[in-house]
């Protein structure tokens, strides 16, 4: 990353010097060399289109599996020693979200600098649809902070757009990170996250394979096109396998890579509206159908902060002042949870 970040700096100083043409790319030249050179598919505009993947995320996939990515020599252990098991964790944020962003380079993320290295924190994006006005605004954010991924998907929730992004990063995780992150995480950029459990949490597993994440059970899927949660039945016409709130959820690099690379033949097929919904797809066609060992482990987690006995690993859908909370009076100073509800 050293050798990217001296590249970058290099063709933002040209940018910087050039016109505005030359400075309206600047971000293209940062998915060049931060990304995965993954595929952006167009948006969703039917139900069709979802399971219509690129022949070049095929070629993404294909690749990987020509260089060895998958990690099927686990799949005939029955444990696995994850002591020094390390995280990858991408923050899903839009291009938009300075603040949160913001807020959580001040809070939760301080938490890395007491693990020695045992998580890497950054911050997903997709480089589609930005005025120059955003790009600049982008380029000058990741000059000062260097934590953000920009990845060729397309930016948006509704309709598999999010399941698009998520996968991106996955593939991403699996071709360009570290084969020292042996775990992936996926967070939303309005969740408070305990890291220091987190990663007691992972290095405690011995499973073969595991899921991790705030578990929902197995519920109907909203059929209202209205709904934010729509799901048209020519996606998935049953009822909701158990998967993990969209929150926060974990995956280990053998299980991600047998998804993604082994199996994408099938996968692909199962890129639905809902992205979080669309794992526990994945994760269950490879239970199902694949034999795979995967533990599901249910990691405290909630909407808001809720009162509890102890903290909990995840908050959800919560504002800058209730993370500010968190971590100034909670982790910092052990204050007890129920000082930061009302914020």
């Amino acid at each position: 990353m050293e050798m990217f970040s001296a590249i970058i700096t290099l063709l933002l100083a040209t940018a910087a010097d050039a016109e505005l043409a030359v400075a309206n790319d600047a971000l293209s030249l940062l998915q060049n060399f931060l990304s995965s050179k993954l595929t952006r598919t167009d948006p969703v505009s039917s139900v069709s289109s979802i399971s219509s993947i690129s022949t070049k995320e095929e070629s993404e996939a294909a690749y990987l599996a020509s260089l060895g990515v998958s990690h099927a020599s686990m799949a005939n252990q029955s444990t696995v020693a994850r002591m020094n098991s390390n995280i990858w964790i991408g923050v899903v944020s839009s291009a938009r979200n300075f603040q949160r962003r913001y807020t959580i380079r001040n809070t939760w993320m301080h938490f890395i600098e007491e693990l020695n290295g045992g998580i890497q924190v950054k911050f997903v994006l997709c480089d589609e649809g930005y005025t120059s006005g955003l790009r600049s605004q982008l380029i000058q954010e990741y000059e000062q902070y260097g934590d953000m991924v920009v990845l060729d998907c397309p930016e948006g929730y509704a309709k598999g757009l999010l399941t698009k992004k998520v996968h991106a990063a996955m593939m991403y995780f699996l071709g360009q990170v570290d084969d020292k992150f042996d775990t992936f995480m996926k967070a939303d950029d309005d969740a408070f996250v305990f890291l220091p459990e987190l990663l007691a949490t992972v290095r405690r597993n011995t499973a073969p394979n595991f899921y991790i994440g705030q578990m929902l059970e197995s519920e109907q899927p909203f059929r209202d096109p209205k709904h934010k949660w729509y799901e048209p039945v020519e996606n998935w016409p049953g009822i909701w396998p158990r998967a993990a709130s969209g929150a926060g959820y974990l995956l280990d690099r053998g299980l991600l890579s047998h998804m993604l690379v082994d199996d994408w033949q099938h996968i692909k097929r199962l890129f639905l509206y809902n992205e979080d919904k669309a794992i526990g797809t994945w994760v269950k066609f490879e239970v199902e159908e694949r034999g795979r060992n995967v533990e599901y482990v249910d990691l405290p987690g909630k909407d808001g902060i809720p009162k509890t006995e102890k903290p909990l690993v995840i908050y959800h859908h919560i504002g800058d002042r209730a993370m500010q909370c968190l971590w100034q009076k909670v982790a910092l100073h052990h204050a007890a949870v129920d000082t930061c509800r009302a914020r």
